[in-house]
């Protein structure tokens, strides 16, 4: 099989999607079962409301535990592992809640990093001959990532804050946000 980021036909290795030091910063979080698939939502034909379909599984070990095997073992344990390093301590310092500035080089790390584990992500599924049911990442896009250890044109990333519906939230003041931005 080909490497998802190089393109050499080489033996695959697995990837962790979210990696194993994670656990340390989550410890909670890893005692949790995780469910693996998609959520879909759709109106209803009979005009009742909408409804929920779920596919896939449960698992146990958190999130810490998924992995794709879509990536060779040069790359998993050359560039990967060097942006995986030097991401680390950054993040670590934001999961904290720390004050870390964050450098022109700490910003490009932290992309990179984010687009390389997204990539992993989306064809993990999907790999070996199976095309994604909707193509929002193209082949091309992981193998522009390995060559030029940057973005592509085309490729944009939005990083988003996760907040639990169980965790308490302060209300939206409009007055905030004068022109309703």
């Amino acid at each position: 099989m080909d490497c998802l980021f190089c393109g050499e036909n080489r033996k695959m290795t697995k990837e962790h999607i979210l990696p194993r030091w994670m656990r340390e910063e989550f410890p909670e979080l890893a005692k949790e079962p995780v469910y693996s698939g998609s959520r879909f939502e759709y109106d209803s034909p009979a005009g009742n409301g909408p409804k929920e379909r779920i596919e896939g599984g449960r698992k146990q070990g958190g999130p810490f535990t998924n992995q794709a095997p879509v990536v060779c073992g040069s790359c998993n344990g050359g560039w990967m592992s060097g942006l995986e390093t030097a991401v680390r301590k950054p993040l670590v310092q934001m999961i904290k809640g720390l004050p870390v500035t964050l450098t022109a080089e700490h910003q490009r790390t932290v992309a990179l990093w984010s687009a390389m584990k997204l990539m992993v992500a989306y064809f993990g599924k999907h790999y070996g001959g199976k095309r994604p049911p909707l193509e929002v990442i193209g082949i091309e896009d992981p193998r522009a990532l390995y060559r030029n250890k940057a973005l592509g044109p085309r490729m944009v990333m939005t990083l988003a804050r996760y907040q639990p519906a169980s965790a308490q939230r302060e209300p939206l003041a409009l007055e905030e946000y004068p022109n309703g931005n």
